[in-house]
């Protein structure tokens, strides 16, 4: 006997800490490398974890529609959408940010969003939900904005928390911004040498060579002067030289001294000055490392603690919820406008 199983079968309590489950399930397998896979290929198409985690959002947005738009009367309608948007508030409560846009986006999609009768008696009969999907649609208006950030902040001070996928998108897409940005700010510096260099015509060269002609008239007189005084300088050097090899006759033992103490000295200015170089160019290395590199390592560690953070989620499995969030059918957007149409046609 196959029992189908709908909203109406489930609280909205249930419905919130069974999409945390796998939601969680689904966060959890993303690995660091899919980052890296998005930023270079700027494509979800090798990055099939977080496909999936955005495909069940799909789902969920898709199938809370069709629940609403199943039912005909309408104040029973307006009791599902009070329901889901309970659901959304009890996830938001959890700081599973990810399930609670998952539902938002299934009561703002356009088949729902033109339903003014219905979000009129949701007003009126249940005026604390309707608030509540006014307050969630403001923070949930972009995750730059400052209702978000704080948000998501008093979130990660009373963990567990998971975000949503579009936040998660959105620290991604900002190192593809940063990247462009770089690489305007390369090609217009390498403009801007060109044109100097351009400025420096041959003109200009010639006219450098003929000053430093015109400052040393007096080279030539010179000549003789220096020739003089070269003689005269190798003249004590070899006398310094002689007498030094005779101080150094005397003092034998006094030379292998210093030539040991020599020879250790510079082993040990040598050893000094590899590590010195080694040390520079490992800072060097890692002043020059790329940024984009750096940041996709930024974004992998807080994917990292956000994970951790969200594996100590555990709650109870609901086979029945299990069953209708994994396989209940569902219809697509357009066929859900074309019967949101017939439910509330056009005035």
């Amino acid at each position: 006997m196959n029992l189908r199983i709908t909203v109406w079968d489930l609280d909205s309590g249930t419905l919130a800490t069974q999409l945390t489950m796998i939601d969680r399930d689904l966060f959890v397998r993303i690995p660091t490398t899919e980052i890296d896979v998005l930023v270079h290929q700027k494509s979800s198409r090798n990055a099939p974890n977080l496909g999936a985690w955005i495909a069940f959002s799909h789902r969920i947005a898709c199938l809370t529609v069709s629940e609403i738009l199943a039912i005909r009367k309408l104040d029973m309608r307006t009791r599902i959408m009070a329901r889901f948007i309970n659901a959304a508030e009890k996830c938001f409560a959890l700081g599973n940010f990810q399930s609670c846009r998952s539902i938002l986006a299934g009561l703002q999609a356009p088949p729902i969003h033109r339903l003014r009768k219905s979000w009129s008696y949701l007003r009126t009969h249940h005026a604390s939900r309707y608030e509540s999907m006014e307050k969630l649609s403001k923070v949930y208006k972009s995750p730059r904005c400052s209702r978000y950030q704080r948000a998501w902040a008093a979130a990660e001070r009373r963990p567990p928390c998971m975000p949503y996928v579009g936040h998660f998108l959105l620290k991604v897409l900002e190192l593809n911004d940063s990247r462009g940005i770089q690489a305007n700010f390369a090609s217009s510096a390498r403009k801007q040498s060109t044109v100097r260099i351009a400025c420096a015509s041959p003109l200009s060269v010639n006219n450098n060579v003929r000053s430093r002609d015109e400052e040393n008239p007096t080279v030539p007189k010179r000549c003789l002067a220096r020739r003089f005084l070269t003689t005269t300088l190798t003249r004590i050097r070899f006398t310094t030289r002689k007498n030094n090899v005779n101080e150094t006759e005397n003092n034998a033992w006094t030379l292998g001294q210093r030539y040991l103490a020599r020879k250790f000295f510079r082993r040990w200015h040598i050893i000094r000055l590899a590590s010195k170089a080694r040390v520079a160019n490992e800072k060097r290395s890692a002043k020059n490392m790329d940024s984009k590199t750096q940041r996709v390592l930024d974004v992998a560690a807080w994917l990292t603690d956000r994970q951790r953070s969200a594996q100590t989620y555990n709650f109870t499995l609901h086979s029945f919820a299990h069953e209708f969030l994994l396989k209940a059918r569902y219809r697509e957007d357009r066929e859900n406008f074309f019967i949101s149409l017939k439910l509330e046609p056009p005035t």
